[in-house]
């Protein structure tokens, strides 16, 4: 017991957001040479929504080692925002609201960039098929897409998985980004 405690005792110093080569199961070498992802998978139930939200706002975190720059929460909320109408529109209408199916959720992060790709094996859609709405007719619903691509860069892969990549870059209001070594 004595010899476990000791052991995690003993850490290895990561500086934030490294990009050094970081310590991986599932490459060749143990190693990989970007920042690890933060993956997370689930059913495709609304209840699970919550934890999609607070992962990509955590996440955010990553982008910048200022969180209070002028700015970051703009960029949050837009990041959490566009995520949660592409979480909801894959539940409602990728898996037509069935809550057994499944959606992997990817989260890479970078000093200011975030990238997050949904995946999912419900029924796929034509991104570029879908009209721009009637902003003028106050629509309730059908604005998740224009949402979407209005806060976030959107590429979209139908398929076996679908795969759904949102990007977007931090820029501070104050015009001063991060670079890799800032303190």
């Amino acid at each position: 017991m004595t010899r476990l405690a000791n052991r995690t005792e003993l850490g290895t110093s990561v500086k934030y957001n490294e990009t050094k080569r970081l310590p991986n199961r599932d490459s060749k070498d143990g190693i990989i040479p970007l920042s690890p992802a933060i993956r997370v998978r689930m059913l495709s139930g609304l209840q699970y929504r919550e934890v999609v939200l607070r992962s990509v706002a955590s996440a955010c975190r990553f982008v910048t080692r200022r969180p209070d720059n002028p700015g970051w929460s703009e960029f949050r909320s837009d990041v959490v925002t566009a995520v949660s109408e592409a979480f909801n529109n894959i539940v409602l209408h990728g898996y037509n609201g069935r809550s057994d199916g499944i959606i992997e959720l990817e989260i890479r992060t970078r000093p200011n960039h975030i990238s997050v790709k949904l995946r999912d094996f419900g029924t796929s859609f034509d991104l570029n098929a879908i009209p721009p709405p009637r902003l003028d007719e106050l629509p309730e619903s059908g604005l998740g897409v224009y949402i979407m691509r209005e806060l976030m860069e959107v590429k979209y892969r139908p398929g076996h998985p679908n795969v759904l990549t949102l990007s977007k870059d931090f820029y501070p209001a104050n015009g001063v980004a991060m670079v890799e070594g800032d303190a």
